[in-house]
């Protein structure tokens, strides 16, 4: 009996810290606090509910893949903005001023730097790029996403054995 409440309690221990995470990441800048129960986020277009894998955003995270993009050397936003598919948002891209806003953000926090460039064709473009400061930022996010990284292991491995106990063959163990 002591084993099953300290299994439970480190599971119930686990599903807290992996919700705390979820929260921390999936934070917009338009201040999402809480999704519905039919999986709808207020103020926004249903899309598939809890069933739909990319339904749901992770603005916060498009700030270290911009940082990481810009790593790579100068850049204007519509190219930044094309590049994030190579961080999986190619089935759902984020809104282009989501990205502009958090290009500003990182700019008013020096983390990034602008300048006007006139283009060959077309109206002139912001160009951003990484500042010191900026690869420094980028270490810490780093650093703290192996950390969530070790952590969501941990918990997909608890789920993935709870779900094989307390399920055992019935069908609904979802694949993760």
């Amino acid at each position: 009996m002591n084993g099953y409440v300290n299994g439970h309690f480190l599971l119930s221990f686990m599903v807290v810290l992996y919700l705390l995470t979820i929260k921390y990441l999936l934070l917009s800048s338009r201040c999402i606090t809480h999704i519905d129960e039919g999986g709808t986020v207020p103020g926004r277009r249903r899309q598939g509910g809890f069933g739909n894998r990319y339904g749901r955003r992770i603005t916060k995270f498009l700030e270290p893949c911009l940082l990481l993009l810009l790593h790579g050397g100068e850049s204007h936003g519509y190219e930044l903005l094309e590049n994030l598919v190579r961080f999986g948002f190619g089935e759902n891209p984020p809104d282009s001023s989501t990205v502009y806003r958090i290009l500003r953000s990182l700019e008013n926090r020096n983390f990034v730097t602008s300048r006007w460039a006139e283009g060959d064709s077309g109206p002139a473009r912001r160009m951003y790029t990484l500042s010191s400061e900026g690869d420094r930022y980028l270490i810490v996010w780093v650093q703290d996403l192996e950390e969530t990284d070790r952590i969501l292991h941990y918990f997909f491995s608890e789920y993935r054995n709870h779900m094989k106990q307390h399920h055992n063959n019935s069908g609904i163990l979802p694949d993760i």
